[in-house]
């Protein structure tokens, strides 16, 4: 069943379980899925400045405290790849392997800006899609957070921040992967592009290994990954067998959170779900879309005016579900799309809401000691295994 039902009523409960099919480990390949997280934020409250520093010292620095022998910089900064991309010349060749093939989830928040001083004409515009550089969705005056990008609208929840969001990561990762394959890296073979670009909200909680498994486990449900063969960590890579970026499993037109339909929008009550032209939508606290949906939703190509409802994540299941018209109009093989969900995704590869910085600390830390816990399990079975 797509349909998360049943999911309970307590919103903090979900860490408690442990479903073992999105168990750990999760180990980081040049064939697993790759994404970058915006995260929905906002610069009108304090607590959100503080939301901020809660989740850069929880789930964004998980592999950097918890994992640092093999894979510290599996979750990173999208700056500091932007910067590694910037800081080489054309004539330097990247070091291997680069931040760009250590990172599995670049990261950034995402605001927005617009101020008469950045664009008098329109500063209260809530959308921005026409331009064809990632730079001019930018304001001119960076947010004084690093890691934080200031997108050229008004901040806005539902009126066209997230395609906004869309659009300029669509960009910048073909800005991006244009940069790395004129540097180079010393081997072909061992550019790896991002698939997925993910919204989620700044009162989501991410565990990011059950996350990183369950994706990996409705790809092979939907026949989409291959088997893996390198293992990536900080200072080498080590080689199973052969393999190459060219062979990476194809993802396109995949739809990927929690899902929700029309009754459990609350039809009829609710007028807006009558809006709704799409079997299911993915509910706003974390979805995903690949990186080909994530053009076409933002661009001239999605007929975003008579699809939208003043709900985000309903109006972003109607982009995504229009790709199948698009695709049958102009594909010689049409696409569908395919939608990655299970009742049990919302239960434990994230927990949402979690307004309360403290709170989200508290649940941090007890997900973190039955991480350490089966961490030594694990090590003790091995340790009483027969040579």
């Amino acid at each position: 069943d797509l349909i998360a039902k049943n999911i309970g009523s307590d919103p903090l409960s979900p860490v408690d379980l442990e479903p073992p099919s999105f168990s750990e480990p999760s180990t980081f390949t040049p064939d697993s899925p790759r994404f970058l997280l915006g995260i929905m934020s906002h610069d009108q409250y304090k607590q959100e400045k503080e939301r901020r520093a809660t989740i850069r010292s929880t789930y964004l620095s998980f592999f950097s405290k918890y994992e640092q022998v093999s894979s510290p910089n599996r979750i990173c900064a999208l700056k500091d790849l932007v910067l590694e991309a910037n800081g080489n010349n054309d004539t330097t060749r990247m070091e291997s392997p680069s931040l760009w093939n250590q990172c599995q989830l670049a990261y950034t928040f995402v605001v927005g800006g617009a101020t008469t001083v950045d664009n008098n004409q329109s500063w209260n515009r809530t959308e921005l899609l026409e331009p064809k550089v990632s730079s001019e969705l930018l304001t001119t005056t960076p947010h004084s957070e690093l890691d934080v990008i200031s997108l050229n609208i008004q901040e806005n929840g539902k009126f066209g921040k997230s395609p906004t969001w869309f659009r300029y990561a669509t960009l910048l990762l073909k800005e991006l992967n244009e940069k790395h394959q004129q540097l180079g890296d010393g081997n072909d073979n061992k550019f790896l592009p991002f698939d997925y670009v993910i919204k989620t909200d700044s009162d989501t909680l991410i565990l990011p290994k059950r996350f990183f498994r369950w994706v990996e486990e409705q790809e092979r449900e939907n026949g989409i990954t291959n088997q893996t063969s390198i293992a990536y960590n900080d200072t080498k890579q080590t080689t199973l067998e052969s393999s190459s970026a060219k062979s990476r499993p194809e993802r396109q037109a995949i739809y990927g959170g929690s899902a929700f339909d029309k009754q459990m929008c609350g039809f009829p009550s609710h007028e807006h779900c009558a809006l709704l032209q799409t079997p299911v939508y993915m509910g706003g606290a974390l979805y995903f879309v690949s990186t080909d949906l994530a053009d076409y939703i933002s661009s001239p190509l999605c007929p975003r005016t008579k699809l939208f409802i003043p709900h985000e994540d309903m109006t972003m299941g109607n982009y995504v579900h229009s790709y199948e018209a698009y695709s049958l109009e102009h594909h010689a093989t049409p696409r569908k799309v395919v939608r990655m969900s299970h009742p049990e995704a919302y239960l434990s590869t994230w927990i949402h809401p979690v307004k309360n910085p403290k709170r989200m600390k508290g649940k941090w830390r007890k997900y973190i000691q039955q991480h350490q816990k089966r961490r030594q399990k694990q090590q003790q079975q091995a340790k009483d295994e027969p040579p």
